[in-house]
């Protein structure tokens, strides 16, 4: 059994993928990747676990957010689309180039958005404390 890495590590480059975040639970599901398996990955949700055995850490989730270095990468691109328009070929094919990590339907960005609901500060409103949403910092990578 590993050790769970250290945030430095988490954060220097794509080798942990934040795979799920369990809101109620405060913790991130790490699970360690390299380029081949998100080539091979046709999504990062669940139905990876499917194909082989995968190292993974729970860490939690204020450890990870507390640690993002002041020269963490902001320069990540979205591509959102609806079902069956052939997203997965383009992002498959985005991939394929150099510089370009192109990650298939991650669960951690599903997971997300249950953050709002499990606020315990009751307000309607995101908050930082609570959620990360546009002012936190993991919410930006």
């Amino acid at each position: 059994m590993s050790s769970a890495p250290p945030a430095e590590e988490i954060w220097k480059d794509a080798r942990w993928l934040g795979q799920a975040v369990d809101p109620r639970a405060g913790l991130v599901r790490f699970v360690e990747m390299t380029p081949e398996n998100y080539r091979s990955a046709s999504f990062l949700d669940d139905r990876m676990f499917q194909q082989q055995h995968r190292v993974t850490h729970l860490l939690p989730w204020g450890n990870i957010a507390d640690s993002v270095p002041v020269d963490a990468r902001r320069d990540a691109r979205w591509i959102f689309h609806i079902s069956h328009v052939g997203s997965t070929l383009i992002a498959r094919l985005l991939g394929e180039l150099d510089g370009i990590l192109s990650v298939r339907e991650p669960r951690a960005l599903r997971d997300l958005t249950f953050f709002r609901e499990t606020c315990g500060h009751g307000s309607s409103q995101r908050c930082r404390p609570c959620s990360p949403g546009p002012s936190s910092r993991m919410a930006r990578h």
